[in-house]
């Protein structure tokens, strides 16, 4: 399935830059993000020769960097469609509510068996129905379809008596999934994507880089607050008070990364068995897998994409890039070793909103739907 994903979006990448027509129907003004995007690809694939250590792992990574990539053209060309991103969001929120439902019904199903009934739903974390297979990623995938239905019921786009059940269902999910980094990062995107309309328009650039930033530093600084947190608020060592083993991954990452810091040590590269596996920070884990140069220039497109979404006029496509990129600062500061790394729900609440915050601004400046 990701072999088949990442194929179907690269050759469609590459199609419409092979086509004169397509081609040229491109706005010069996605430029710098597709620079910052094919040098992203550039410094990976010359990490993978001078490591001189290519396997699979590396060779996926790498594949889904072009992926990547490649989602800028086809995004583009998109965008110019009348209506086109919003029947896109429709579908994404009605795909997240069915997993949602499905999810719920499968795990209360699974735990409702005697007993106090609060007690058996929260003593296994629910892990949402999908590819992902997982609590954490699928969450993130919930998160983004509910951020893509809150954009469309500010927008008008979604009638309240249908759409606001629903959210109640997806937030319902992803609070039984357990997982800390997600609900937060979520709960503060829904906040700063509220906050964003009281903000005049002169300033609401700064003030995304400024909310993402927050959406960031606040896991970042729970982590280093755990201890203390959790002898204050938590009795015991399961559910939201398992212990998160953080920060000593964090402390002997900068510590690897200072040994090699141009290039990092390959996406395949793992910690001993006794660790958490990997960084569970997408700053420090993009260091340490590809360098500290790969890094900021992930960081230079993430804050070029929010500006320009960020410019937009108020609608379903500037609250969905603001919404998820505020998310995905979120879930970087606690989760998401390898940003790069394929999951669909990695495209989904990160790079799809990249994307857009781009083209959208790019279709809007031009007159365009």
């Amino acid at each position: 399935m990701p072999s088949l994903v990442m194929a179907v979006v690269t050759v469609l990448g590459i199609a419409v830059l092979l086509d004169g027509r397509s081609r040229s129907a491109l706005s010069p003004a996605i430029r710098p993000l597709a620079a910052l995007l094919a040098a992203i690809v550039a410094w990976q694939g010359l990490g993978v020769l001078l490591r001189g250590d290519m396997n699979a792992e590396d060779a996926a990574a790498l594949a889904s960097s072009v992926a990547i990539v490649m989602l800028l053209p086809v995004a583009a060309l998109a965008a110019r469609r009348e209506g086109a991103i919003g029947r896109f969001l429709l579908l994404l929120f009605s795909f997240g509510l069915a997993a949602a439902v499905l999810s719920l019904a499968l795990h209360l199903n699974g735990q409702l068996h005697g007993g106090n009934p609060i007690r058996s739903i929260l003593a296994e974390r629910l892990v949402p129905f999908g590819r992902a297979r997982h609590a954490i990623l699928g969450a993130g995938g919930i998160a983004a379809s509910f951020l893509a239905g809150l954009a469309l019921i500010r927008s008008g786009g979604l009638r309240r008596t249908i759409a606001l059940p629903g959210l109640a269902v997806m937030a319902a999910t992803l609070l039984l999934t357990q997982s800390r980094g997600p609900i937060i990062a979520l709960a503060l995107a829904t906040v700063a994507l509220l906050a964003i309309d009281h903000v005049p328009l002169r300033r609401r650039a700064l003030a995304a880089l400024a909310f993402a930033g927050a959406c960031f530093a606040l896991p970042v600084a729970l982590v280093l607050l755990e201890p203390w947190l959790t002898s204050m608020v938590c009795a015991g060592g399961t559910g939201v008070c398992r212990p998160s083993q953080r920060q000593d991954m964090w402390y002997a990452l900068t510590g690897m990364i200072r040994e090699r810091p141009w290039f990092g040590w390959g996406p395949s590269f793992r910690l001993g068995a006794d660790t958490v596996g990997h960084a569970h920070n997408g700053l420090l884990g993009t260091a340490f897998f590809f360098g500290l140069p790969m890094a900021a220039m992930f960081l230079a497109a993430f804050g070029h994409a929010l500006v320009r979404g960020a410019g937009q006029a108020r609608g379903p496509v500037r609250d969905f890039v603001i919404g998820g990129l505020c998310f995905a600062a979120g879930f970087i500061g606690s989760d998401l070793p390898n940003p790069f790394a394929f999951f669909n729900t990695h495209y989904l609440f990160l790079w799809l909103p990249l994307v857009l915050g781009v083209v959208s601004a790019t279709s809007e400046q031009e007159g365009l739907p």
